[in-house]
């Protein structure tokens, strides 16, 4: 879902194994989390595009903020707090996703 900082390929063959459409907005802000918390999107996704990256908590923790006080879930792309991508979802769309993303092996 977001094409400057994810690789869009793996987020096209995760939205092709959920039979769902992914849309690439150009947005670079937490707004993305806004859009997810509203029901606009079902998710965000962010893999990574360099294993040696590391996220800065500045840039998400005002969305992570929101999104998890409208009722997402907020991972990092292997379902866990750690620090390997990110992944914004409904609690039930977003174990759907990291099942896709282990079964396509697309997190490595």
């Amino acid at each position: 879902m977001e094409p400057l900082h994810s690789v869009t390929k793996k987020n096209d063959r995760i939205a092709k194994a959920l039979n769902k459409k992914n849309y690439k907005p150009k947005i670079d802000s937490q707004c993305k989390y806004t859009i997810v918390s509203r029901g606009q999107a079902d998710a965000f996704i962010r893999l990574l595009t360099d294993r040696y990256y590391i996220e800065k908590i500045w840039d998400h923790a005002a969305g992570f903020l929101i999104a998890t006080d409208a009722g997402a879930v907020v991972s990092d792309a292997e379902g866990m707090l750690g620090n390997k991508g990110i992944l914004c979802a409904s609690s039930s769309y977003h174990c759907q996703i990291i099942d896709a993303i282990k079964e396509l092996q697309l997190n490595q």
